[in-house]
């Protein structure tokens, strides 16, 4: 039983690295053999598909996987076809009245690429589907090994396009290529009898009532993380998209940080809370954010250190583009601020507030929204990134002034915010000094990382010993 857990953690965190790698290497690639616009299409494209599959899943496999534990085989099956029915149901509708209203613009004004969209969006779902299928039975370590297969096999179907034909319309096609190939790997894995006419009304309904309230967490979850991508390529161009694109490549990694601490700390607190131990899960809540906010801003800044040498790396120096030093920094601290608030949005988990949840993504996402169309067109990148880093800042706010019943953890607010004081002061003062060469800002990046790890132990006296008891 514990060889079997330690395989599955294995598994499931190299997953997690390959992908990150793959995902570093497709870009280097990308960038070289297209392009830059075309790259910046198929940035936009990919944001496109991430929107239509969060608005057309209708949030069901959230249900799906909140309902289907404990039940028979022959239930699952029907709520496994029920959502089917449902969600191609409203791909058809969605596309059905774009192309019958004759008004959709930008990429839907082009028959070819609506037509990828149709089926980029059909078979995302259905891979979506048939993912939550495989784990809500329990086929961890199988689910894990399908998407290794998966991501090697997706690049280097996208990569052999990509070099072949230099081309974005081609490049789509061999995407979508990639696409169906998942599903029928899953399918192939995982034995599922689909039948449309076990189709149930009812079952439909109660996923529709579980998870369409949600739908608008989603949503800000994937403007702050995609969505500003559009509005960007909207007032910018898609090589302004492009340039940013690349750049956001290290930064968003910091994320993963979040993902790791909650799969290893994290996933067992709404336990701890149900079995009424709040002082335990205060305990552990604070120390993950502390040690979240510590490490994820040590990245944050070396990664700054490392911006010209990083994006000349991944692509050429027609990605480089005015403050990209402090472009980078603003999206390290994006992915920072967006994981501090995943890691405090467990507590409208554990309470069962959802609606409260709800109401705070609407509003984060409605802040970002909103500076983000003032700001992209006076100040480019810069604006959309100052906007989103205020969304999310207004979100946690909004947490950290909410009562939780039965929890107040100690979140140290005034030691973050000297932390946060002083890894700004350290970006200027690098910034500054304009330091050049590609080894003294290795050196320097290694050298900022650990400054920041020893001021944030030494300002929140950690002591380690305690601290991984």
């Amino acid at each position: 039983m514990i060889i079997k857990k330690y395989k599955l953690i294995f598994w499931t965190y190299f997953v997690q690295f390959l992908s990150l790698i793959i995902g570093v290497v497709s870009t280097k690639i990308l960038t070289n053999v297209l392009p830059i616009d075309d790259f910046g299409k198929y940035s936009e494209f990919l944001s496109i598909i991430s929107l239509l599959l969060t608005i057309l899943s209708l949030n069901l496999g959230h249900g799906f996987l909140r309902f289907s534990s404990g039940i028979s085989q022959y239930l699952k099956n029907r709520y496994f076809n029920t959502i089917f029915v449902i969600q191609t149901a409203a791909v058809l509708l969605f596309f059905i009245l774009a192309f019958s209203t004759s008004q959709y613009h930008g990429f839907f004004s082009k028959s070819n690429v609506t037509f990828f969209l149709f089926i980029g969006a059909l078979s995302g779902l259905f891979s979506a589907l048939l993912s939550n299928y495989i784990l809500s039975s329990g086929n961890f370590l199988l689910l894990a090994r399908l998407n290794l297969i998966n991501t090697i096999l997706s690049f280097l179907i996208i990569i052999v396009g990509a070099i072949l034909y230099n081309s974005f319309n081609v490049l789509i096609l061999f995407w979508l290529f990639a696409n169906c190939l998942t599903v029928l790997l899953f399918l192939f894995a995982q034995k599922i009898d689909i039948n449309i006419f076990r189709f149930s009304p009812r079952l439909g309904l109660k996923l529709m009532k579980f998870g369409l309230p949600l739908l608008i967490g989603a949503l800000a979850y994937w403007f702050l993380n995609s969505g500003n991508r559009l509005l960007i390529s909207h007032y910018l161009g898609s090589e302004t998209l492009a340039k940013y694109s690349v750049m956001m490549t290290v930064p968003s990694t910091i994320t993963i940080i979040y993902a790791t601490f909650n799969t290893m700390f994290l996933s067992h607190l709404s336990k701890l809370h149900n079995n009424s131990n709040f002082l335990e899960v205060e305990i552990w809540l604070s120390r993950v954010y502390t040690l979240y906010i510590i490490i994820s801003l040590a990245f944050a800044s070396a990664f700054s250190v490392l911006a010209i040498d990083y994006v000349i790396f991944l692509s050429s120096q027609k990605y480089l583009y005015t403050n990209l030093n402090i472009s980078v920094f603003l999206g390290g601290i994006q992915s920072v601020f967006f994981g501090a608030f995943m890691i405090l949005q467990k507590m409208y988990d554990m309470t069962l507030t959802p609606i409260k949840s709800m109401l705070n993504s609407l509003i984060m996402c409605l802040v970002a929204f909103s500076l983000n169309v003032i700001l992209i067109p006076k100040y480019g990148i810069l604006g959309s990134q100052i906007g989103n880093v205020f969304g999310i800042l207004i979100g946690i706010l909004i947490i950290r002034f909410s009562s939780f019943s039965n929890l107040n953890p100690n979140l140290g607010n005034f030691r973050v915010l000297i932390l946060l004081s002083l890894t700004f002061l350290i970006f200027f003062i690098i910034h500054k000094l304009n330091i050049q060469g590609i080894y003294y800002h290795i050196f320097l990046s290694f050298f900022v990382f650990m400054i920041h790890i020893g001021i944030g132990i030494f300002i929140f006296k950690i002591n380690l010993r305690e601290f991984f008891k």
